[in-house]
């Protein structure tokens, strides 16, 4: 089994959003998403932003950065995509779902009626709730900074990666102690999976993918 990390470019928040009590000041976070590949799948953790309509997110992406363009990268078109894990509904992690309108879909199951008109057709996990998609992928379920967060723990055989997705944005929200965003729907939620972080990485002896490391500005 093979992962990349793809590099998607970078939106602007305030330091506020990632660190409560960081003040207005701009900071730049990267955003990624994640291929795994194996002799079955190919999956995509997370699709992005949509590089043709940002929205209001602001963004910037450097040439050979964005989802097409990592994804020749590493030799694979949209087509080859067959499963594609949605983290959370934030515009830098699901905005680039229209390219696969044909996929399996993994993603969570509040909020998912706002945004997908079949969503009977996706495997929808609930809070609290774990999906084994292959013998190495379990998607977990991690709200705190949304309703809920997907995220994923990876074992490639040689090593094992956890990507928490924004249940965890940098090692500086992790700590210790606790460090809360600005940007988080439920606080205990968010502790309650930063602990449960904390167990897995020492549990499954594995490392962590923070969602939004290194930053910019901070």
């Amino acid at each position: 089994m093979d992962y990349h990390i793809l590099k998607l470019g970078y939106s602007a928040v305030t330091r506020e959003v990632l660190l409560a009590g960081e003040g207005a000041s701009q900071a730049w976070v990267p955003i990624y998403a994640v291929l795994v590949k194996d002799a079955n799948h190919t999956i995509l953790f997370d699709t992005g932003c949509n590089d043709e309509r940002p929205g209001n997110l602001p963004y910037r992406c450097p040439p050979g950065e964005g989802l097409l363009p990592q994804l020749a990268l590493y030799n694979t078109s949209v087509a080859d995509v067959d499963t594609v894990v949605v983290s959370h509904y934030h515009a830098d992690h699901f905005g680039g779902l229209h390219h696969f309108s044909d996929c399996h879909i993994v993603a969570p199951r509040e909020g998912a009626r706002r945004f997908f008109s079949g969503w009977e057709r996706c495997a929808l996990v609930a809070r609290h709730e774990e999906l084994e998609l292959t013998p190495q992928i379990r998607i977990l379920s991690l709200p705190g900074h949304a309703d809920n967060v997907l995220g994923m723990l990876l074992d490639t055989g040689s090593e094992k990666i956890l990507f928490p997705s924004d249940a965890a944005y940098t090692p500086l929200n992790f700590g210790p102690p606790v460090r809360l965003p600005g940007l988080c729907a439920d606080p205990l939620e968010y502790r309650a999976s930063m602990e449960r972080i904390g167990a897995l990485a020492k549990e499954e002896n594995c490392k962590i993918f923070w969602s939004h490391w290194p930053v910019e500005g901070m």
